[in-house]
């Protein structure tokens, strides 16, 4: 009995694997994957293919690597099509910061090969999964990330159509770390307008309108919202495509009741079973419940650190900026999502109106306005009118010392022009001269402040021994005075 079926079985598996070596998915010439990168720790085994860890052979970067036998193309000419049509998506989000990027592609005889960016944080999923739920403010700053990241994708006139915390990923280990969308095997292009038929999506988080074979883009804000309860609750709200249509609620009172009001209308306007009336991408993030993710302390906290910075010389204020501007995104999530909800006006700038308004309510603090204009006078270091980015993020520095060498080393560069080693008075004069001195400060106070062997120099040794002293000095409590009369 074995003989004879593997007599029968044999030749057509010797044809599908000869069919498999003659087609061409990529029309890219063949390439052994294994010559640039080694394999490691199979991650896991789906419909699209299999995933492995792998290091770059050169730069021994991680990465991972969807391998996508190429038997699957042989079947099925849909397939190939779904694959290339993957691929054009992806290269399409080149660059998009909240993406998992393609790095990647090649293709042997046998497979096709998907070189991926690699994030070592895992799944959402996971992390739901091990926390039960999140509190609100965690889910709001969550969902604005996700929000944020759909918005990208509709912008670029992609719809993902399959969202949900499986697709999600960390770029790392951190609570705070980045979070970034994959898998667009069931994603396309669509313009303003265009509607869908087709049937795609996971149990759960599937609009209502997909399973009525009538849809458009809203349908990914409604996956967004499934997202949005399970992070408040720790379950789905619906365990079937029949409760999806009658929108019947499976989650019990008990679970939804400690959420707040906010929190539960925000979820209610994502789950709207109207697509034409459910709330728009753009409305989410301008909610007050999602504003409401920068509590109290964190705004407390740009005001401490508001009022060291001002107490700060010229030369750090300068030096902090140039630092901040070469600080990894990664290492700042928070502190954009800060600054993302203080920048009321989407220009990618704070106003001194602005700003004033999210510190002058704080809870126990009582400031006349012209200690805020002060305190936002020394915020701006070139003097413009307005914090930029960067400069919001140099202020945020001002607490902490700096003890990272080459951010050290990349701002004292900013200042020793002739790479001497040393900062000159004319180095620093004309480091400066861009931007009006405020505080009454001199370039003479500057150098005697910083200059401690009073060699008419500012070495490197000196330059960060100021850059880590986060107490003030004679000058500082100085300019603070000076700047606190009205």
């Amino acid at each position: 009995m074995g003989n004879c079926a593997g007599i029968m079985i044999t030749p057509f598996l010797t044809n599908e694997i000869s069919a498999a070596e003659e087609t061409r998915v990529l029309e890219l010439p063949f390439r052994d994957v294994r010559n640039r990168y080694i394999f490691g720790t199979r991650l896991s085994r789906e419909e699209h293919g299999i995933t492995y860890i792998c290091i770059d052979k050169a730069t021994e970067m991680v990465y991972t690597c969807r391998t996508i036998p190429k038997r699957r193309f042989v079947t099925s000419d849909q397939t190939k099509k779904d694959l290339l049509r993957e691929l054009d998506i992806l290269k399409r989000l080149k660059g998009v910061p909240s993406v998992v990027q393609l790095v990647d592609t090649f293709e042997d005889k046998h497979a096709v090969h998907l070189i991926m960016e690699r994030c070592s944080g895992g799944e959402l999923f996971d992390r739901i999964a091990a926390k039960g739920k999140y509190t609100e403010k965690a889910a709001a700053l969550l969902c604005k990330s996700i929000v944020q990241a759909v918005e990208s994708l509709h912008w670029k006139g992609v719809m993902h159509r399959d969202l949900k915390p499986e697709n999600f990923y960390f770029v790392d280990k951190q609570d705070d770390s980045q979070l970034k969308v994959a898998d667009f095997s069931a994603a396309v292009f669509f313009k303003d307008g265009d509607n869908f038929t087709d049937e795609v999506g996971s149990t759960y988080y599937i609009a209502p309108e997909v399973l009525n074979g009538n849809y458009g883009s809203e349908a990914d804000i409604w996956s967004v919202g499934v997202i949005l309860y399970m992070l408040l609750s720790g379950q789905p709200p619906f365990d079937s495509k029949e409760k999806i249509k009658k929108f019947g609620n499976g989650s019990s009172e008990d679970i939804w009741k400690p959420i707040s009001p906010k929190a539960k209308e925000l979820v209610k306007k994502m789950l709207e079973p109207d697509p034409k009336k459910r709330i728009k991408l753009q409305a989410i993030l301008s909610d007050s419940w999602i504003l409401g993710g920068a509590s109290e302390q964190d705004l407390g906290t740009v005001l401490t650190s508001m009022k060291k910075f001002q107490a700060t010389n010229k030369l750090k204020k300068v030096a902090l900026k140039v630092i901040a501007e070469g600080l990894p995104k990664q290492d700042i999530t928070k502190l954009r999502s800060q600054f993302e909800i203080m920048d009321k006006s989407k220009k990618g700038t704070i106003s001194y109106d602005e700003l004033k308004n999210c510190l002058k309510g704080l809870h126990g603090v009582t400031l006349a306005d012209a200690e805020l204009n002060h305190l936002l006078k020394s915020a701006d270091v070139d003097n413009n009118g307005y914090l930029d980015y960067n400069e919001f993020i140099a202020l945020t520095l001002a607490t902490n010392k700096i003890e990272k060498e080459d951010q050290l080393v990349e701002a004292f560069r900013f200042f020793d022009k002739d790479n001497s080693g040393y900062i000159t008075r004319d180095e620093l004069e004309n480091a400066l001269k861009e931007n009006p001195l405020m505080h009454g400060e001199s370039i003479d106070d500057i150098m005697a402040q910083a200059d401690t062997n009073k060699d008419g120099l500012i070495s490197y040794e000196e330059f960060v021994t100021m850059m880590q002293n986060t107490g003030g000095s004679a000058l500082d409590d100085a300019a603070k005075a000076s700047t606190s009369k009205p």
